[in-house]
């Protein structure tokens, strides 16, 4: 019992981690777009 419930929490954190991660991945992946397309305006301008 007590095994089981440590394991589900290495997985949860390892979950937690993931998504932690996607999210900054996603957030920054914005960020450049949005630079990009930045750039791509200005030079048209």
């Amino acid at each position: 019992m007590l095994k089981l419930q440590t394991y589900a929490n290495k997985s949860n954190a390892k979950m937690l981690k993931y998504t932690i991660h996607k999210r900054i991945l996603l957030f920054k992946w914005a960020i450049f777009s949005s630079m990009v397309k930045l750039l791509k305006n200005g030079v048209i301008a």
